[in-house]
């Protein structure tokens, strides 16, 4: 493969770099890899669930953390589908299900321009019009590019947005997705999603406290 070339070997995970979000603990729920030794998988992913509707001031019954500590246990499997180092659900409203988002934490690798293009999937082919690729500045991690696309499923149409960055002092690139069939459920979340990523922190894990 030639330095040029947008597209390294999937395991290529960033050494250098790592972000955390800003988030609205609200809206917001970590979805980490690994699971806390002390809890096994059940107790984990119901304690995330109460914690949410805890905070959400919302009420709520036995049911509903059942229900939503499901859905974090299916957004965890994806960790063993997606080559991705994040996961975070997005979830305003209980009545409809939560949106994933997935971050991928790369190393820098090859020009920018063809990489977060690549990194957002700007020029595959598939869509059902033209993506929308406009410059996006978040607060920590610079300018980078969104792309807002459709494209036609097993189902249907998809929404699809992908935010990508480089942060050339740490050699990392971040990569951002989330998708839908529920066109308007994107659209929705949309700006609660671009806050969101803006509000990201790209930082050393080796200095980190």
């Amino acid at each position: 493969m030639s330095e040029a070339s947008p597209s390294p070997p999937p395991d290529l995970i960033s050494e250098k770099g790592w972000v955390r979000p800003q988030a609205d603990s609200r809206f917001w729920i970590p979805c980490p890899e690994f699971l806390p030794p002390e809890h096994d998988a059940a107790t984990w992913y119901t304690m995330l669930a109460e914690e949410w509707w805890d905070r959400s001031g919302l009420p709520y019954r036995p049911v509903s953390v059942e229900a939503l500590a499901a859905m974090i246990e299916r957004a965890h499997g994806g960790y063993a589908r997606v080559p991705v180092h994040q996961i975070w659900l997005y979830l305003r409203d209980p009545a409809v299900p939560p949106l994933l988002v997935h971050v991928g934490i790369w190393k820098m690798h090859g020009e920018r321009a063809a990489r977060l293009r690549f990194l957002t999937a700007a020029d595959k082919a598939g869509s059902t019009r033209p993506a929308e690729v406009t410059e996006f500045v978040a607060d920590h991690l610079g300018t980078g590019i969104r792309v807002l696309q459709y494209r036609t499923g097993k189902k249907g149409v998809v929404a699809l947005v992908g935010y990508a960055f480089r942060v050339e002092e740490l050699e990392t690139e971040v990569q951002i997705s989330s998708a839908t069939p529920d066109l308007r459920q994107l659209a929705n979340a949309l700006d609660d999603i671009d806050e969101w990523v803006r509000g990201l922190v790209a930082f050393s894990p080796r200095t980190a406290e």
